[in-house]
């Protein structure tokens, strides 16, 4: 944990290097080449187009997915605008999506815990992406089991806004039951977030539409409320999964020794001393331990994903072009088994 007045940055886990781009053979191709969703260049305005690429023969400790099903994530749009050159660097051409679910085809050597045929999901690292495809050869690291009952689409929605809320709850914040905790934002992390974090009671969640969320049994408040300011002051936890305005709106409402976890910015330094709280920017690594935990949570309904839409990879550029600028919001799916 930081100390009071300062701001750390939290890589949560251990990152995995080596996820390469890899492709199932489409009947009738003759089995060199598969789609996936492609960008060139970085842009303010991204837009992606469908190329063929090669296949790509699973290295030591690698395996090669059939995609049954890939989310996008706001990552997805923040890559190509170049917002994270200096934490995630790409190289072009870069096929873009890091969150999956599938089927084994292949393995390397020295891979024992996975066999062709295996149900599996996991998070690709965002330097290398390739999940947007019908196919991702990646280290068998960042990839876990699918347990029966948890379907491709359902799976895919996971290890990005689950995995960082998970981690940023259990090993960042780690409140005692009981604590007042604090969600900023009301998007999939935060939907994620409460409901692996409203066991120990005490939660609240502060941002635009999160009166949906109430029917998971928490308390809500919108960021015009003025209540705000006696909710945050009485939180010895806050999750932010907002940033920008309603980051700054709260922290000076904060009391001395509030630990926050910030997911998308990190809290001002200069605000954090002056509001003598603790502060974490958490960077999210995969890991396979959270992707266990999170497919028996899962498994035993205990833990959901909101899916706002669905799309086939033949309209992924469409897709991506709207998510991108904003047009579409929520979560999004691409799905169906396109070996």
């Amino acid at each position: 944990m930081s100390k009071q007045g300062s701001v750390k940055i939290s890589v949560v886990g251990v990152g995995h290097v080596g996820s390469v781009v890899g492709f199932v053979a489409k009947p009738g191709s003759g089995g060199d080449m598969m789609r996936a969703l492609q960008i060139d260049h970085y842009a303010d305005h991204p837009t992606a187009r469908l190329a063929d690429a090669p296949v790509v023969a699973p290295r030591n400790g690698q395996v090669r997915v059939r995609i049954q099903a890939a989310g996008l994530n706001p990552l997805d749009g923040k890559l190509a605008q170049g917002h994270f050159k200096e934490w995630f660097p790409i190289n072009f051409p870069y096929v873009l999506g890091t969150d999956f679910a599938g089927v084994i085809e292949e393995i390397g050597h020295s891979v024992e815990d996975f066999r062709p045929g295996d149900a599996v999901f996991g998070r690709a690292e965002p330097t290398a992406g390739g999940a947007l495809a019908e196919a991702v050869t990646l280290s068998a690291n960042l990839i876990a089991h699918r347990p029966a009952g948890l379907d491709a689409a359902s799976a895919a929605a996971l290890p990005t806004p689950a995995g960082v809320a998970y981690q940023a709850l259990s090993e960042v914040l780690n409140r005692p039951a009981g604590s007042k905790l604090l969600i900023l934002g009301a998007g999939a992390v935060a939907h994620t977030a409460v409901q692996l974090a409203r066991d120990l009671g005490g939660v609240t969640v502060c941002g635009r539409g999160a009166e949906r969320l109430r029917d998971l049994g928490i308390d809500v408040i919108e960021p015009s409320s003025p209540e705000l300011a006696t909710v945050a002051a009485n939180s010895s936890f806050v999750l932010d999964t907002a940033g920008g305005n309603l980051q700054a709106t709260v922290i000076p409402l904060l009391r001395p020794g509030t630990h926050v976890a910030a997911i998308v910015n990190p809290v001002d330094e200069e605000l954090a001393k002056s509001s003598a709280i603790t502060a974490d920017y958490v960077v999210l690594a995969t890991r396979q331990a959270t992707l266990n935990r999170l497919a028996r949570l899962a498994a035993d309904a205990e833990l959901g994903a909101e899916i706002a839409g669905y799309f086939r990879i033949d309209q992924a550029p469409e897709t991506y072009r709207a998510y991108a600028a904003g047009k579409l919001i929520g979560k999004h799916i691409m799905q169906g088994d396109v070996g």
